[in-house]
């Protein structure tokens, strides 16, 4: 697509937005980094860095305090505005901005904040919020759930359908009562269950209005896995959610997350316990499929024999397999040629594949004919919803049977394979995932009119390069990469090392939380607000045992309440002369905003290192051995030092704060990379 506004008048009016942000806006200053981030989302855009395709892409490191989302977001509305003024309003070419973050929390914020102070300044393009379809309350689960639900539970859903009534959103974000995830997952909306258009409650259905808003906005704020789904679907000649990727301009704030979270969406996991339960019921498959459609196939029996006859046979590979206990139970890991591989290959190939390719056309016929036959929603109100339900779930299921076993054997793609099954081995499941994010994620920038990726801490020790490798980015890819420096004074905080600590590993982890115990306390003597961090929730609660009364006093530990309601006891607290420490684990690490005297000590237990015995990790192991690489120098230590950027960047939020900054892990002192470590830090005042 070519863009029609003229970058003269984008940049004469993006100089008149920040003055009238100053007019408008109480307390806005223009800042040197946002300036800067501004211009380089204007010049990609115009072509500045692209390379002889065209595509146009940005890497763009926007520390603290840079004012990142506004930086972004401006130049952004400035340019889709003077380029869509050009065309008609139904015209297929106007731009589209989606806005991607890796958490509800960041998309609310954008749209309820910064997004808020580009309107005060003239901007009214129309706006969503794009959500998962299990955000969403389905009418249709509800009434079905509650006929068989408790008195405690009818009375929670009867609620939850006067709220919807009365202007309730129907997401799960925005619950105006207390509903637990058991009872969510029974009234959600799902795929499965999902007929769209065709369901006697589409009318009022808050999924099916919030895809509606959706279609029709201007500017859409959704989250990394809505756009690697869009992506996977339109792959697979689907329509998606978002719009034409290449007539829109994506942003992918905490890019840093981005490649994980395409990994997490080519993942495949089948339960075979489950698809042998569900094929041994063949005769109510056999009366659905017949009361659903008079002329579906019901010659079946060869087909639901053969996927009976595979589960029996993979469930015979299991007791001869070695398996890893880990945190999540016994693992078996895979690669190819071993053993497992070829006895799936074997079981897919000769047993299994034709039987589930046969049955799933049967299925899928059965549906397509009843949405030709505009029978749907009579189906789904009355009798034979139970029989459409049951079709629809084994369709389902054997999509991903059939997935699962295929990216298990194929060869082409760097993959890890596993098998996961409980301690009496009487149930497992089949996995795989990708290794190779790059594919799709190449695939998603060549297709779009242009991608900004960005975040606080896309470097890891220093470099773009652990970055790169998982987007497959390359030289003369016309890829401009830049980092905009915090405006914040670091040096005003002091950064401390104790020496005396024994290591933090597996042999010395009793005697080591014993010793932290005492540091911690001292050290959080001289302070009123801190925030320790642990890489395991198991070293958390042994440490909050060995603390003191008093110190336990002051702690307000992750897990007990709502991550929300701690901060804000804790900021409570504070603000009336009292201590908090707060105690959680990594995940406390990313999106903690406390300014000021809210927070003066940082403690950071222990290099946060992934757990290396997770089937992933030790698939990044096997190939790296096997190119004689180090999978240690390769993934666990930027991934690491990435996790410790993010831990200590908790501490400067404002160019008022200032505090200490504990490392508990004499590692960082006595090892080679320790030092790589702590360089890669912001430059806080040295002491040890």
């Amino acid at each position: 697509m070519n863009l029609l506004a003229d970058k003269e008048v984008v940049m004469r009016e993006l100089k008149a937005d920040l003055d009238r942000l100053r007019t408008k806006v109480t307390g806005f200053k223009a800042r040197k980094g946002q300036n800067y981030m501004i211009a380089l989302v204007t010049n990609t855009l115009f072509g500045k860095y692209a390379n002889k395709s065209g595509k146009k892409t940005l890497v763009v490191e926007g520390q603290t305090g840079v004012g990142k989302t506004l930086g972004y977001l401006l130049p952004s509305l400035r340019i889709q505005k003077e380029h869509n003024k050009k065309l008609k309003p139904d015209s297929e070419d106007r731009l589209k901005i989606v806005i991607a973050t890796a958490n509800v929390a960041l998309q609310e914020q954008i749209l309820n904040s910064d997004f808020t102070k580009a309107r005060s300044i003239g901007y009214k393009p129309s706006a969503a919020l794009a959500l998962g379809r299990g955000r969403f309350i389905c009418m249709s689960n509800a009434e079905k759930f509650g006929a068989e639900a408790s008195e405690a539970e009818q009375t929670v859903i009867h609620k939850l359908i006067d709220k919807l009534n009365s202007g309730w959103s129907g997401t799960k974000d925005t619950i105006p009562l207390t509903v637990n995830d058991k009872l969510w997952s029974k009234i959600n909306a799902t795929p499965s269950t999902c007929t769209k258009s065709d369901c006697p409650h589409a009318k009022v259905c808050p999924f099916l209005k919030n895809r509606a808003e959706v279609a029709k906005a201007d500017l859409i704020v959704a989250n990394h896995s809505m756009i690697c789904s869009d992506q996977n679907l339109k792959a697979g000649g689907g329509r998606g959610v978002l719009p034409d990727t290449d007539k829109t301009l994506f942003i992918i704030d905490e890019a840093h997350h981005f490649a994980d979270i395409v990994r997490e969406n080519n993942t495949n996991s089948v339960n075979i316990n489950e698809v042998s339960n569900a094929v041994n019921s063949a005769a109510q498959i056999k009366r659905s499929l017949g009361a659903l459609s008079s002329k579906a196939s019901l010659n079946i029996d060869s087909d639901l024999d053969a996927i009976k006859t595979a589960c029996g046979s993979l469930k015979q590979l299991v007791p001869n397999l070695e398996f890893d206990l880990t945190s999540s139970g016994p693992v078996h890991h895979s690669y190819e040629n071993s053993p497992s591989f070829v006895g799936v290959k074997e079981i897919f190939e000769h047993q299994v594949g034709a039987g589930i390719s046969n049955l799933l056309s049967s299925l899928n016929n059965v549906i397509d004919k009843l949405s030709e036959d505009e029978r749907l929603s009579e189906v789904m109100s009355g009798p034979l919803r139970a029989d459409y339900e049951r079709i629809a779930h084994l369709t389902e299921l054997l999509e991903r049977f059939q997935n699962t076993l295929k990216s298990y054997i194929q060869q082409k793609e760097k993959t890890a394979r596993w098998i996961s099954t409980n301690q009496q081995k009487n149930t497992f499941s089949i996995q795989t995932a990708s290794l190779r994010t790059d594919i799709p994620i190449q695939r998603f920038i060549k297709d779009a009119f242009a991608v900004v990726f960005t975040s606080a801490t896309i470097r890891s020790l220093g470099k773009f390069a652990s970055f790169n490798q998982k987007m497959g980015f390359e030289k003369d890819q016309g890829v401009a990469f830049a980092v905009v420096e915090s405006p914040f004074p670091f040096e005003q905080s002091k950064l401390i090392t104790p020496k005396h600590l024994p290591e933090p590993t597996i042999n010395n982890m009793d005697r080591y939380l014993i010793e932290l115990t005492k540091s911690v306390e001292h050290d959080f003597s001289n302070h009123k607000a801190g925030l320790l961090l642990f890489s395991s929730k198991k070293a958390m609660e042994q440490f909050v045992g060995n603390a003191s009364a008093e110190m336990k006093a002051v702690m307000r530990k992750q897990y007990e309440k709502p991550r929300s309601q701690l901060i804000q006891e804790h900021s409570k607290a504070i603000k009336r002369g009292e201590r908090s420490l707060l105690v959680g684990t990594q995940s406390f690490s990313e999106g903690l905003d406390l300014p000021g005297n809210l927070l003066t000590y940082v403690g950071i237990t222990k290099v946060p290192f992934a757990d290396s015995s997770g089937p992933i990790d030790k698939a990044l192991d096997y190939y790296s051995s096997l190119a004689n690489r180090s999978s240690f120098m390769e993934h666990m230590l930027p991934e690491a030092c990435s996790r410790l950027i993010q831990s200590a960047g908790r501490l400067n939020r404002s160019i008022y704060c200032s505090g200490e900054l504990f490392i508990y892990d004499k590692r960082v002192l006595t090892k080679r990379y320790g030092s790589q470590l702590l360089d890669s830090l912001p430059p806080f005042s040295r002491a040890s």
